[in-house]
Parts: structure tokens; sequence; C-alpha cells
């Protein structure tokens, strides 16, 4: 789900779908992605590309999902990035299983997977696929979610301004608090 580019690692992909699993991918191809490795990927059976779809119809797609991937290459850029579509997969309920970036090491939580290798992630994703998903489990994903919403982060913040041990001393004027 996003943009189709460079920092997808198309070959976890592959592997993944070589070990039998269907791959739904939502998105339009970015200007810099290798178009070759994508279109072999997107011919392959048991591959359905939607292309771009508008926002409103991302939670249709992702009722139809059993697992959220997060392939993404271990470029310098995505070192630094905040897949938010990890948080978008958990809030719909779905497992996610994702390559491991220090944003992915620090949400945390039992419902993210860590896989560097195309054999580690497709074990991964095979493994999930396998359990199956449960009420219980969605739901504790979605609360977990809920967790880390930009209202939830704002109240941590302001909570953390609040706080008697980060407010800055007052000024005294002519000795007096």
């Amino acid at each position: 789900m996003g943009h189709l580019g460079e920092r997808i690692d198309t070959g976890i992909l592959e592997r993944v779908v070589d070990d039998g699993a269907r791959l739904l991918l939502v998105g339009p191809l970015h200007p810099r992605a290798d178009t070759r490795a994508f279109d072999r990927l997107a011919q392959r059976p048991g591959v359905q590309w939607v292309g771009a779809v508008d926002f409103d119809q991302l939670p249709r797609y992702l009722a139809a999902a059993s697992v959220g991937l997060v392939p993404y290459t271990h470029s310098r850029f995505n070192t630094g990035s905040f897949p938010l579509k990890a948080l978008e997969y958990l809030a719909a309920g779905l497992p996610v299983v994702s390559t491991s970036l220090p944003a992915m090491e620090w949400i945390g939580g039992r419902d993210i997977h860590l896989a560097d290798t195309p054999e580690q992630f497709s074990a991964a994703v095979r493994t999930l696929l396998a359990a199956g998903r449960d009420t219980a489990s969605d739901e504790r994903r979605r609360t977990f979610a809920q967790g880390h919403t930009w209202d939830a982060r704002a109240g941590a913040v302001l909570e953390a301004l609040e706080s008697p041990s980060t407010r800055p001393p007052r000024s005294r004027v002519g000795g007096q608090p």
C-alpha cells in the first residue's frame, strides 16, 4: 500500500509469491521505480496490482488482506523513515511483517514481525497466514495502533510538557519565587 518504488525490495516480494502467498499491490508506481522489476512482479500468477486508488477506498483493500507488508530496502532514506503504513495495517487489525528498520523496532509489539532476508520474510508471512486471524487479535492490534495516533502523540507531548520534572524553574525577581 503506497507508492511502489525504489524503497521496496522486490526480491522479498518475489520470494513471498514463490512460496505460495498471493500478493495485492495497492498504489501507483513511483517515477524512480525499477519499472522492469515491478512489471515482472505484477505479471506473476498470484499477484494483483490495482494501481492508485482513492484514499476512501483503502479500507476495502485492507479488509481483503491477511498480513500487512513493509518490505523496505535498507537504504539511508528508509533507515531514517517512519513507515506509517505499519500503523495503518495495525489499525485495520492486520499483523505486520517488515524489514528491521529502526522505526519498526521502536514501534515493537507482538504484531510487528521483523525479517531481513527474502527467506525470513516469506517464512514470517507464511506463519501468519497459517495461524489465521481472530477477533481478539485484530482488536489487540487496533488498540495498539490507537496508542500511536496523532492525538495520542500530541497528548503525550503535552503531558511531558506539563510534568513538574520538565518545567523550567520559575524566574526570581528581587529574590522572590
